[in-house]
């Protein structure tokens, strides 16, 4: 079956968009120069707890060392960036763009990092789309509506369920998939979500990306892995019931 090229109604709550480097300018360089680029006039401008990190601390902690220390907001509270000394994110929340449109952030995103962080390489990328199904929108009425199955002795799993797995897709692409119901998920969910579909696509170790060209270009094919992984989860009538193209 072919994929669709958009649904009647997408079932995107956040997407995440992240650039890891090596080594990067002190933090507050780094965000005097990202903050200077005309693409972010008009954002809201916010200070975060890891800003108060020292650098040492961080590099010793893995889980501390890509905690973002300043964040810039845009006017309709929709999308932000957090800049850290590690690493770069950009949010979108719902609702969903579109690729079409979606796409051209990125890049810019992309560009003003490169610009700001001048020689600096990234040494990790990931894209993440975090899904919730319902019913009413998506023909999901629980858990195990979706196109996957987890067996027990007793018979199928389909309450209160949470499982991740892992694949590898090729040398510069891996990713891993959350599923689960809405009672294990914090965060702003549709009250009637049946299933939370949370695709995280990244690079693994070893991964060095020069400049934009390479970046946008890992973003693409990262993009097309989204989209199958989450059209696999999907039965083909619902697929159907929901395709616009």
């Amino acid at each position: 079956m072919s994929l669709p090229i958009k649904l009647i109604r997408d079932a995107i709550v956040e997407t995440v968009f992240e650039i890891r480097f090596s080594a990067l300018p002190i933090p507050e360089a780094l965000y005097g120069r990202i903050i200077d680029q005309p693409e972010w006039k008009g954002f809201e401008q916010k200070r975060l707890p890891g800003a108060d990190l020292p650098t040492p601390i961080r590099i010793a902690d893995e889980g501390l060392k890509f905690v973002p220390s300043f964040e810039l907001i845009s006017p309709d509270q929709k999308s932000s960036l957090r800049i850290g000394p590690f690493a770069v994110s950009h949010h979108r929340a719902a609702p969903y763009l579109g690729w079409a449109q979606f796409r051209p952030e990125l890049v810019k995103v992309v560009k003003s990092v490169f610009l700001a962080a001048e020689g600096s390489k990234a040494e990790r990328l990931g894209l993440r789309y975090i899904n919730s199904v319902t019913n009413e929108d998506h023909f999901i009425p629980s858990f195990g509506n979706l196109n996957f199955a987890i067996h027990s002795p007793a018979g199928p799993i389909v309450d209160r369920v949470n499982v991740n797995f892992s694949r590898t897709l090729g040398i510069d692409l891996g990713s891993i998939t959350r599923l689960a119901t809405k009672d294990f998920v914090i965060g702003n969910l549709p009250p009637a979500t049946a299933a939370v579909i949370d695709i995280d696509v990244f690079t693994p170790p070893g991964f060095v990306a020069g400049g934009v060209d390479d970046v946008m270009s890992w973003v693409e094919r990262a993009h097309e892995v989204e989209k199958r992984s989450f059209f696999e989860l999907l039965p083909d009538d619902v697929i159907e019931k929901l395709r616009t193209a």
